[in-house]
């Protein structure tokens, strides 16, 4: 028998193993630049900038989303190292790691031997990979662990409350108020009522009325954060209901093949992509509805076997299949639009199969055999992560190795194409903007993106063309606005760029750079006092806006007020010290010259 410091100095260690691991399998990404949607929720969200923008995260989110913890960390982070992507990337493998530890808690209070296995897999498994290198997705890391932490304290509470002894309702609360932790940084855990349900099921055989009480509570949270998810998806998301055919036969075949899908990279985690092809559904076919089939015939083989081993595996199964019902195509989310699958989708999920391998290993093998067989699989499937994981390094590695495997991959050509615009490549830019809306004539994003390298290649009449369409499509898209508003101000259309504008900023109050681009085309109507409210609101909405603070220090100095156009004048050339405009004004200012204002829309 082990001594009780044996113990703990064996359990640190296989602690600093999980740590380890885990390192490794990111450490690629660690030094890696913004990728997709990175800027937008990190980089150039205004919320994360100040008190007053943590009020917005809680109470009027900006974004496409609710999860306000996650956002909430995210400004966290910003106030730490600002926009250095080092620290965001340490904080998502910290959190991985603090889920591969609980994982590891988690099975080894469900009675597995070999717990410790289970929460190495879970961090090294490729699938993972997406969750972790992917800055925004902390929505995944951030929820994972307090949603276990809530299975942890419901397992404290169904022992209380079984056993007869005391602290039941505290365990209870504690379940409870992770879970809504869970929740609100994402909701992609809002299936644990019906786990809960699943757990009563195989630690007794069945359901009993208290167990279904204790669910109620949770599943009163589950029901109103997933519709709060749904409506911001619905309302605020890049998505519409319209892509996703609304034909029962159609969807139930579709998310048969999805599980599908999930299940085999979970088993065979090879071939990953970060946008996948989408596959054609035609419910006429009968082998379109095979996976079903599969599914109730292993099921109902189980089933018959549940007082043996039967009843392990349909928990595990059953947890990996119920964790995945949100993504399989039933409700309209966005991801849906260019593909059916993405990995980090199953995040959760893949504890259920974790927990299975784990525990049929331990079952069928020998210790000695086990050892060797689950070392040989947390190796491979280590260093395939770590291969994997250098695709995250850079938006052009990410995009490039995409296309490489999924060359018709729409969204992944306007990506790439709108950072290689961004380098200076235009007519590389061009090519691949132009294959996007080819391959996608609808997709708003990517007219948007071609309408940005057709001005940038001085071709006004295609770009605004291309902006109007994009306008078109998505009439709520400020952005789109701001870009029409531009080209049609470069052709000579003041007054339609300024109601483009208006449009923008009316459509998105904290639209920065829109305010900028508006007081700028005011002030040369001559309609001053309009334009200097327009350059204070931008400062306000987005304080790292160097042309903003120039523009308005102008206003302010034309008007007189030279203290503060000093300030203002000084804050753009501590945030831009190139900006050419600001340093004539500073001069000027310094110099008590004339108050002409020398203005200039943002890029």
């Amino acid at each position: 028998m082990k001594r009780p410091s044996e113990t703990v100095i064996r359990s640190w260690v296989q602690a600093a193993l999980i740590a380890a691991a885990a390192a490794y399998v990111t450490a690629p990404a660690w030094r890696g630049g913004w990728l997709w949607d990175d800027r937008e929720e990190i980089a150039q969200n205004p919320a994360l900038r100040s008190l007053a923008g943590l009020e917005r995260i809680w109470l009027s989110p900006p974004g496409f989303d609710y999860y306000p913890l996650k956002t909430t960390v995210q400004w966290l982070e910003w106030h730490l190292w600002g926009s250095d992507p080092l620290g965001y990337h340490l904080v998502n493998a910290g959190l991985h790691v603090l889920s591969g530890l609980l994982i590891w808690k988690l099975l080894q209070r469900l009675g597995l031997r070999r717990a410790w296995w289970g929460g190495l897999l879970f961090v090294v498994h490729p699938v993972c990979v997406e969750s972790v290198a992917w800055m925004a997705e902390l929505k995944n890391t951030v929820a994972l662990p307090p949603l276990l932490m809530a299975m942890l304290a419901y397992l404290d509470y169904d022992e209380a409350s079984r056993g007869g002894g005391g602290g039941a309702g505290a365990a209870y609360g504690r379940s409870l108020a992770w879970f809504l932790v869970s929740l609100l940084g994402k909701t992609s855990g809002l299936m644990f009522p019906l786990v809960i349900l699943l757990y009563a099921w195989w630690r007794r055989g069945r359901w009993s009325p208290a167990d279904i009480f204790a669910s109620a509570p949770f599943l009163a949270l589950a029901v109103i954060l997933g519709a709060v998810t749904v409506w911001f998806q619905q309302h605020r998301s890049i998505a519409a209901p319209a892509f996703l055919p609304s034909a029962p036969l159609w969807r139930m075949a579709c998310a048969g093949l999805i599980a599908t899908f999930y299940f085999c990279k979970a088993l065979l985690p090879v071939g990953l992509l970060p946008i996948y092809p989408r596959w054609s559904v035609d419910p006429a076919r009968a082998v379109e509805f095979l996976p079903w089939l599969v599914a109730l015939g292993l099921g109902a083989w189980l089933w018959a076997r549940r007082d043996r081993a039967g009843r392990h595996a349909l928990f595990g199964l059953g947890f990996f299949f119920i964790n995945l019902a949100p993504v399989l195509g039933f409700v309209a989310i966005s991801h849906l639009r260019f593909t059916w699958t993405m990995d980090h989708l199953s995040y959760v999920a893949l504890i259920g199969l974790v927990g299975v391998a784990v525990a049929g290993a331990d079952r069928l093998l020998q210790p000695g055999a086990f050892g060797f067989a689950a070392t040989g699989v947390a190796l491979l499937l280590a260093m395939q992560s770590h291969s994997y994981a250098r695709n995250y390094r850079s938006e052009v590695a990410l995009w490039e190795y995409t296309l490489s495997r999924n060359p018709h991959a729409w969204l992944a050509e306007t990506n790439l194409g709108s950072y290689l615009l961004a380098d200076g490549r235009t007519e590389e830019a061009l090519r691949l903007l132009q294959a996007s809306v080819q391959e996608n004539p609808d997709f708003a994003q990517a007219r948007n993106n071609l309408g940005n390298g057709l001005r940038q290649a001085g071709r006004l009449p295609e770009a605004t063309a291309s902006y109007r369409r994009a306008v078109e499509l998505r009439p709520e898209g400020a952005e789109f606005h701001n870009n029409l508003a531009l080209a049609l101000a470069a052709a000579g259309q003041r007054d339609e760029a300024i109601a483009e504008l208006e449009t923008a900023v009316r459509l998105k109050p904290g639209f920065g750079e829109a305010r900028n681009n508006l007081g700028v085309y005011l002030a040369r109507a001559g309609r001053t006092d309009e334009a200097t409210r327009q350059f204070e609101e931008a400062v306000r909405a987005d304080p790292d806006n160097a042309e903003a603070h120039a523009n308005w220090g102008a206003m302010l100095l034309a008007a007189g007020r030279r203290a503060v156009a000093l300030r203002e004048i000084r804050e753009a050339l501590r945030l831009n010290p190139t900006l050419i405009n600001a340093q004539k004004l500073l001069d000027r200012a310094q110099a008590q010259r004339g108050p002409k204002a020398d203005l200039a829309p943002s890029p």
